[in-house]
């Protein structure tokens, strides 16, 4: 019976041994890393044309007038432009007009220089309302005309109005501007970083705009995450359940000029309290079982002990 209880004391400080080791090392559950915030991001571009459409020209005796769409065609912001050829003047070569427009962005109010030079036989530019901002005009074959003019533009988005009438011969027409900037509106390069980047359930994720406008536009933002709207820069979001959610950043400029980023985040079930530590917090898993199979292996101690010496006299003698 001695050894039968000697046995059963070593066996229970083996078992209380070998669960330390499992609890020091094979219950750290490994969790993913949380580095730091996730980015994202997105760019694009753009650039104003001319829109133009090509019409017959009529003389009223009072001035030009275009009627009868010839074609349509597209030009760029700034150009020197001859048509001897192409779509219109393969079947028309004399009495043309056009009539085209452009869109602009305005960033500050004030004078903006335009050059129209090179005019064969007379070309207007426009204000948004349709008013003439001035006129270039030579009456004959490509003549070296060149007229210039300070014209005020208003902050903002609008349109500049070009005609231009030919009577006979080549049309040829150059348009220049001081500050071509006014053509061009990029649109907002779209950037994003959340954190953290591992998602649990009831974690308070923080999304950042990183985003840049090219054109140094004010920006509107707009998010929808998880289906939730948002029109902060940096929104916060608690995400209740675990899947993959949809995250959307619509950034817009002062202009309309709209950029959009989109991804998908996954949300993890929340881990037990304290899986993943290293034993050394008081509520962590590794800790409670190193308390629990410590004291397993002290009672074991203790009553093989007890026992032991319950039985110091050993075995009644048989009879």
């Amino acid at each position: 019976m001695r050894g039968g209880r000697i046995r059963y004391v070593v066996a229970v400080m083996v078992i209380g041994t070998v669960l330390l080791s499992l609890s020091a090392g094979a219950f750290k559950v490994a969790i993913p890393g949380r580095a730091g915030p996730r980015l994202v991001t997105d760019a694009t571009g753009g650039e104003s044309k001319w829109q133009g459409t090509w019409y017959t020209l009529v003389d009223t005796g009072s001035g030009p007038s275009c009627t009868g769409v010839l074609g349509t065609e597209q030009w760029p912001a700034t150009f020197a432009k001859d048509w001897n050829t192409g779509p219109v003047f393969a079947t028309y070569s004399d009495n043309l007009c056009f009539g085209a427009t452009i869109t602009v962005y305005v960033r500050q109010s004030g004078a903006y220089h335009f050059d129209l030079k090179n005019v064969d036989d007379g070309a207007r530019l426009f204000d948004a309302n349709g008013n003439v901002l001035f006129e270039a005009s030579c009456g004959s074959f490509n003549c070296p005309v060149q007229s210039g003019k300070d014209v005020n533009l208003a902050q903002g988005k609008s349109e500049l109005g070009l005609q231009f009438w030919q009577y006979a011969g080549k049309a040829s027409v150059s348009f220049l501007a001081t500050d071509a900037s006014i053509f061009r509106n990029a649109p907002p390069i779209v950037s994003f970083t959340y954190s953290p980047s591992t998602i649990y359930v009831g974690d308070s994720v923080s999304f950042s705009d990183n985003s840049v406008d090219p054109d140094g536009d004010a920006m509107n933002h707009q998010w929808t995450i998880g289906g939730v709207s948002d029109s902060q820069s940096g929104p916060t979001h608690t995400f209740g359940t675990a899947g993959s959610y949809p995250i959307t950043e619509t950034v817009t400029d002062e202009f309309g000029a709209a950029s959009t980023k989109s991804v998908t985040i996954s949300v993890l079930e929340a881990p037990l309290a304290g899986v993943g530590s290293t034993g050394s917090g008081s509520g962590g898993v590794a800790f409670y079982l190193i308390a629990a199979v410590a004291a397993i292996a002290v009672v074991g101690v203790t009553v093989g002990v007890v026992l032991g010496r319950r039985g110091k006299g050993g075995p009644p003698p048989v009879q």
